[in-house]
């Protein structure tokens, strides 16, 4: 007959390190979780952003050529607000 196997318990500091690699385990589960989310989050800013800038370069040209049409073609200095027509 085949010898039954005897159990054999472990020391505690065999026990400490398993516990300790768990612990680790559960934490970088934890932050690639978090670091998941702030992906997200992140997405959803840049979906935004670019949103954001795509209105406003619409708000740009259409004022553009509101100013196109109330003054003609030209050049304006920003600094002083002089408009130039173009010649």
């Amino acid at each position: 007959m085949a010898k039954k196997a005897e159990q054999v318990k472990l020391t505690e500091e065999e026990m400490a390190q398993l516990n300790q690699f768990k612990t680790n385990s559960e934490l970088i589960l934890r932050e690639f979780g978090q670091i998941s989310l702030l992906e997200l989050q992140l997405e959803k800013r840049r979906e935004s952003a670019e949103r954001t800038l795509e209105q406003n370069d619409q708000n740009q040209v259409a004022f553009s050529k509101s100013l196109q049409e109330k003054y003609g073609a030209g050049n304006i200095n920003l600094e002083t607000g002089e408009f130039t027509p173009a010649e």
